[in-house]
């Protein structure tokens, strides 16, 4: 009897062990770790682009190179949106590369480069813009407040609390160890090496210039990209 009530035991404990490496086993295949890549036509990171679940708060931002992750269920519906592309949605799983086309309506703009202007449909280098409906909304103590988490490829961090200090901008990353990374400004024509005392309200639209062509125009203070502004005309 002693004998027959251990081999009963013993098995219990065996099934009671299986179904919890099966619960284990279920659970970590629940929540894979999606992993991939933002890209843009042209293969370059979309920097700022958002990864979400649609309908929740669960998501990530993509880094410097456009990567992300994620974990989800495999087959989870993600959505990928970064501001002035097509959004997306696509099925999670463990490695994805996603590419983010220009959003069509956009093509007919004007964008300034330079000394002149072009529509956005001719432009050939990287540039993004942004209009006075992108500011108008938003309350912000200084102009630099107007680029932060709006366009791809332009990060803007508070890097120092001591008051009236200037924010840090970086165009695409750092480009330079020992020298400076700072972009230069250029405010309605006016080449400046930052944008105190512009009044958020009277600037009317932001473009940067972001890859070499910025270069052939400014020369080596465009090395590390452009921010042109221009403001409200009287």
């Amino acid at each position: 009897m002693k004998s027959i009530i251990s081999v009963s035991h013993r098995v219990l404990m065996a099934l009671v062990a299986s179904m919890a490496l099966l619960l284990t086993g279920s659970q970590a295949f629940a929540q894979g770790v999606s992993r991939g890549k933002v890209l843009d036509t042209n293969g370059e990171p979309v920097i700022g682009a958002a990864v979400m679940v649609p309908g929740t708060t669960t998501g990530v931002t993509v880094d410097i190179d456009g990567n992300f992750e994620l974990r989800v269920a495999p087959g989870t519906m993600l959505e990928v949106s970064c501001i002035g592309y097509v959004t997306q949605r696509v099925a999670a799983s463990a490695n994805m590369s996603v590419i983010l086309a220009e959003d069509s309506e956009m093509l007919e703009e004007t964008i300034v480069i330079g000394y002149g202007s072009v529509k956005r449909s001719d432009l050939t280098s990287a540039v993004s813009k942004m209009d006075d409906s992108s500011i108008e909304d938003r309350p912000m103590a200084r102009a630099e407040q107007a680029l932060q988490g709006q366009l791809a490829g332009v990060d803007v961090r508070i890097t120092n609390a001591e008051p009236g200090a200037d924010p840090q901008i970086r165009v695409r990353g750092t480009a330079s160890i020992s020298a400076g990374n700072n972009p230069l400004f250029v405010i309605d024509g006016v080449p400046q090496s930052n944008m105190q005392g512009l009044n958020p309200n009277d600037i009317a639209s932001i473009e940067v210039l972001k890859d070499a062509a910025s270069a052939a125009i400014y020369g080596s203070r465009g090395s590390n990209g452009v921010v042109i502004v221009t403001t409200r005309q009287g």
